[in-house]
């Protein structure tokens, strides 16, 4: 389930929440404060508190973006379509830290404390500001680098002022923070920042984020940022398979930013799409290379979380199948039958692993059991029925108890027919079908199987005619197809229990269906519909033109001539569909409708008359008359079939 998890801070002393309202001690949020499901793309604040220690601790993070372990050290992550399970949260603000005890005032100022583990954590403490209105100190960082701010941030105490910190990328811009500056001055107020690192002296890159749908990030050759680079892109330890080489040709104008790019080429970005044959449940380790080089990517290698196959996935959960056996007859066996539950909350059978045995006494001494779960009771064991329980159990842990029953040979009798089998009139055309009633066959305590054939006399059958169709899941289904044909049939059916006993039932089968006309006969050769545009005799953009689209009905090779100006004066032909083939134009594609475009003739013709005859009727002639103004005419219908 897709939701949002806190990596760190965690433990019993701390709390959460997204609102400032209701915390919970979980760190995993499957939705909103308000029961509605996260949105990929959107921003939502992360609030950590510490109950005991008093201290807070506070992040963004985009839903389905990479995770936010960013630091002052880190090319910010990206993220990226397709991801999807958990959100991770790596609580951790970016700024200056307060490492001395906080004075208590009545006013209160948001600080930042270093916490034992070195992160750093807001704090909602009340300390002086003998500085209300204090100069902003501008903190500039590029790419993964610090900018040199340990002596600006160390010393002796001082007043509390904020602090505009800038990062290049796409998580923290002009974030104001409260840090305890020194007095003493510093020595570098204006500090040179520092780009991306230099990967082997030619090359710059990252691997921003490596997940179970997307792995991506960035890369660029020093000597010329103008280059298009390819990534090399590796699963397994120490580059054990190569499964792809992607381009970088998407955008990233922060890391142009970043690289000193002053023309307008930021094309440093890629993105690998992982298909779902990597989606097999187990951890994935990516490496990104420069291409054809062994210079590995910064913050290469990226390792998954286990990476569920596509589509419905199996839950713990197991039933016995209903069409498992229910007994077993002394003498014969019973294989037992499960089902698995899976997370659209469908059952699908099971046949992986299990262990089946006796759960409290066996049917008999000399009873046996798989652990498969096929359970047999030798012959002239058992002197009456008797009912037993079978565990199972699955991986997992999971355990299934399973009631079943051994019939002795004695006392098991045969089936009976308790309901008779209605006739059956068909009349209505297609696939017909009809279930057996639940109620036909009785036989308490046993497995029925089901067959059914042709009755030809009172001790003879054979077997269903072609469209003559049964199925044994019980309670039985018969079925004819479009095409069965007419006719009286005479239908048996026997239910056979366990040790072979069986009972049979009869019923009629009559077909008495109308023949259905043909919904679309062969079609007559004919003009259906003529359209006619006409361009004026000053179009802005090109000559006058009178354009014809003719709609027609034909036969296999059959084809209507097109002829003008004169009547026998041929230019060109009207085929049947799918394509239009005309002299004056190469070839057109049908019109919409089942118009095929004709051609054209050019020039200031105000009165014009085409000829239509077809091949199988040449002396049938469709005269069309139209006759155009000065002024464009759109496409009209200038003739329709009666």
């Amino acid at each position: 389930m897709p939701g949002i998890r806190v990596k760190y801070p965690t433990g019993s002393e701390w709390t959460y929440s997204l609102d400032l309202e209701n915390w919970q001690s979980s760190p995993v949020f499957t939705e909103t404060e308000t029961g509605v499901a996260f949105v990929v793309g959107t921003v939502y604040t992360v609030y950590c508190r510490n109950v005991v220690q008093e201290i807070d601790a506070v992040a963004a993070i985009e839903f389905g973006a990479g995770d936010n372990d960013d630091t002052l050290h880190a090319v910010a992550q990206r993220g990226g379509p397709g991801r999807k399970g958990w959100t991770d949260v790596l609580v951790q603000l970016m700024g200056g830290l307060m490492l001395d005890k906080i004075p208590l005032t009545t006013e209160n100022y948001p600080v930042l404390v270093l916490g034992p583990d070195k992160r750093v954590y807001r704090r909602e403490g009340a300390v002086p500001d003998p500085d209300p209105d204090p100069d902003p100190v501008s903190l500039l960082v590029f790419g993964n680098h610090y900018v040199d701010i340990d002596q600006a941030l160390s010393g002796d105490g001082g007043g509390t002022s904020p602090v505009s910190l800038l990062v290049f990328g796409n998580h923290y811009v002009d974030t104001t923070v409260y840090v305890d500056l020194p007095t003493d001055p510093d020595p570098d107020p204006d500090p040179e920042p520092t780009g991306p690192p230099v990967l082997g002296g030619t090359h710059s890159g990252s691997l921003d984020a490596g997940d179970c749908y997307s792995v991506r990030g960035w890369c660029a050759r020093r000597s010329n940022l103008n280059e298009i680079q390819g990534v090399d892109i590796y699963l397994g330890p120490n580059r054990q398979t190569k499964v792809a080489t992607v381009t970088c040709s998407l955008p990233r104008p922060d890391v142009a930013t970043a690289l000193g790019q002053t023309g307008g080429f930021n094309t440093y970005g890629w993105e690998y799409a992982v298909p779902a044959q990597y989606r097999t449940g187990v951890v994935l380790a990516w490496h990104a290379y420069v291409a054809g080089t062994a210079l590995e990517l910064t913050f290469s290698p990226r390792t998954t979380n286990a990476c569920l196959a596509d589509g419905p996935q199996p839950i713990s959960q197991f039933r016995t199948a209903p069409t498992s056996p229910q007994s077993v007859v002394e003498g014969g066996s019973a294989q037992l039958l499960f089902q698995q539950k899976y997370n659209d909350d469908q059952w699908r059978d099971y046949s992986g692993d299990s262990t089946s045995e006796y759960y409290g006494s066996p049917p008999s001494l000399s009873s046996t059991i798989t652990t498969g779960g096929l359970v047999e009771v030798p012959d002239n064991t058992i002197e009456q029925n008797i009912a037993f329980t079978v565990k199972t159990v699955f991986p997992g842990g999971y355990v299934l108890q399973t009631n079943l029953t051994a019939l002795n040979n004695v006392d098991n009798t045969p089936p009976v027919v308790a309901t008779a089998i209605p006739d059956w009139l068909v009349t209505q055309a297609g696939v017909q079908s009809r279930p057996l009633p639940a109620t036909t066959f009785s036989d308490p305590g046993d497995t029925l199987t089901l067959t059914s054939a042709r009755i030809i006399n009172a001790t003879t059958t054979e077997p269903f005619p072609t469209g003559l169709l049964f199925d044994p899941t019980w309670p039985g289904i018969h079925a004819i197809t479009a095409d069965f044909p007419n006719g009286s049939y005479p239908i048996r059916v026997w239910a056979s229990d366990s040790v072979g006993q069986a009972v049979a039932a009869d019923f009629l089968l009559t077909v008495n269906r109308q023949a259905v006309p043909n919904p679309d006969p062969e079609p007559v050769n004919k003009i259906l519909a003529v359209d006619h545009f006409w361009s004026g005799d000053n179009p802005p953009q090109f000559s006058e033109v009178n354009r014809f689209w003719v709609q027609t009905r034909l036969s296999n090779g059959v084809e209507y001539a097109f002829e003008w100006p004169a009547q026998q004066t041929y230019i060109g032909a009207v085929a049947a569909m799918p394509k239009t083939v005309f002299a004056s134009m190469s070839a057109t594609s049908n019109d919409p409708g089942g118009y095929g475009y004709t051609g054209a003739f050019a020039g200031v013709i105000h009165t014009a008359t085409v000829y239509l005859r077809a091949t199988d009727k040449p002396n049938d002639v469709l005269v069309i008359n139209v006759n155009n103004g000065a002024a464009a005419i759109a496409r009209t219908t200038v003739y329709t079939a009666p």
